[in-house]
């Protein structure tokens, strides 16, 4: 009797560590937390990202870019609130010193103005920025006639708006070329023209690292609206 009853408790033990296991494994991706410590769910970026986490927090966004867009979304998540925050307001920094005039410059200056610390740590302030954003996004196009391709690098991408060649167009269109990838958009707006966010594609869905200022998490892949 004793014998059956070790049995069947191990039976049962095992069964619970392998649904905990599977729980964690699906999981992994959808709450990056810095506690966690699982930034990627491949094994090859997250150990990357986690044998570097002391050098990519000195990253500047120069640095960032010289990484493919999984290292990068990666990178990003390890990152603290204060320093996401500043490679931001550095990025729209910059990209305000090559803009053509004062009045495109203040425009930029307005959504540098509305970023704030709570971005990163305040679902609900982050919620609200993204409808003030959106409508930034349409004064840019009726004021400036910037195209959407031109605000998805500017506010979607570390990449700065006028580099326009053909290797960031596929960037911005690109599906990760790993099994079980993570995400990589969030909406339709931050994939290339003619491609929309398919939510339905089979990708780990994770928090940060897509949308507005990689505010947004990321749930889908980039995909051609027509195949």
């Amino acid at each position: 009797m004793k014998t059956k009853f070790l049995n069947a408790f191990s039976q049962n033990a095992i069964l619970i560590t392998f649904f905990i296991s599977l729980f964690a494994f699906s999981n992994c991706s959808r709450d990056t937390s810095i506690s966690q410590n699982i930034y990627s769910c491949s094994p090859e970026i997250n150990d990357w990202v986690l044998k570097n986490l002391t050098v990519i927090q000195t990253f500047s966004r120069e640095d960032f870019v010289n990484y493919d867009d999984s290292r990068q979304r990666a990178a990003f998540r390890s990152l603290t609130p204060e320093k996401k925050l500043q490679l931001w307001r550095n990025k729209l920094t910059e990209e305000m010193e090559i803009c053509n005039t004062d009045k495109e410059r203040d425009h930029i200056e307005k959504l540098l103005n509305m970023t704030d610390i709570k971005l990163y740590s305040d679902t609900a302030y982050a919620k609200k920025f993204i409808i003030k954003a959106q409508s930034w996004y349409v004064e840019s196009v009726q004021k400036f006639g910037w195209t959407r391709l031109k605000v998805s690098l500017m506010v979607g991408t570390l990449y700065l708006s006028d580099e326009s060649d053909k290797t960031l167009i596929e960037f911005l269109g690109a599906k990760n070329e790993i099994a079980a990838p993570d995400c990589a958009c969030h909406r339709d707006f931050f994939c290339s023209p003619g491609m929309y966010c398919n939510t339905t594609y089979k990708c780990t869905e994770s928090n940060h690292g897509c949308g507005w200022l990689m505010v947004e998490s990321c749930i889908g892949e980039c995909d051609w609206i027509y195949k």
